[in-house]
């Protein structure tokens, strides 16, 4: 029994410290760039998960303020964790895409899909889609959009798209 314990507690104890580790995103000392590119490796060493990364900067002046890195990296996470466990055979596809006034983030997936669109807040909460739920905070927080769709032919899409601020 005692030895059932400890497992538990250092599985318990692993677990947290990587909740932890999560609660500072990498943006704060890389940039929203590099942070992309180390969440994606993260899944990768971690889960498997095989992700293309595409970063397209038509601005290289426009600066990407914590709140809104910190949004991205935040909603980015929770897309690739949902990939994780609900397609563990699905490969994603990440892009960033950059300019003076506005980001996007897309992360799309070939797995079996998820229909969320045009479900409310409410109706997320109480199908127990609280990861969804958060990732609609944070684009909230940064006057974003969020975009959940069916991906084309399979898979599921998200998409993040808000302004740059000067």
């Amino acid at each position: 029994v005692l030895q059932k314990a400890a497992t538990h507690l250092r599985t318990a104890a692993s677990t947290l410290r990587e909740i932890c580790g999560g609660l500072y995103p990498p943006s704060r000392e890389q940039g929203i760039e590099l942070a992309v590119r180390e969440i994606a490796n993260h899944f990768h060493d971690a889960y498997g998960l095989a992700a293309d990364v595409s970063i397209h900067n038509d601005s290289q002046s426009a600066t990407v303020d914590h709140e809104l890195a910190t949004a991205v990296c935040r909603i980015l996470t929770e897309a690739l964790h949902n990939i994780v466990k609900h397609a563990t055979e699905a490969k994603a596809k990440i892009a960033l895409s950059l300019s003076q006034e506005e980001l996007k983030v897309m992360v799309a997936d070939d797995g079996p899909g998820a229909r969320f669109n045009g479900q409310s807040v409410s109706e997320l909460i109480r199908q127990h889609h609280l990861g969804i739920v958060g990732m609609h905070e944070w684009a909230r927080l940064v006057d974003g959009e969020l975009r959940i769709e069916a991906g084309k032919p399979t898979g599921t899409c998200v998409q993040l798209t808000c302004p740059i601020r000067a």
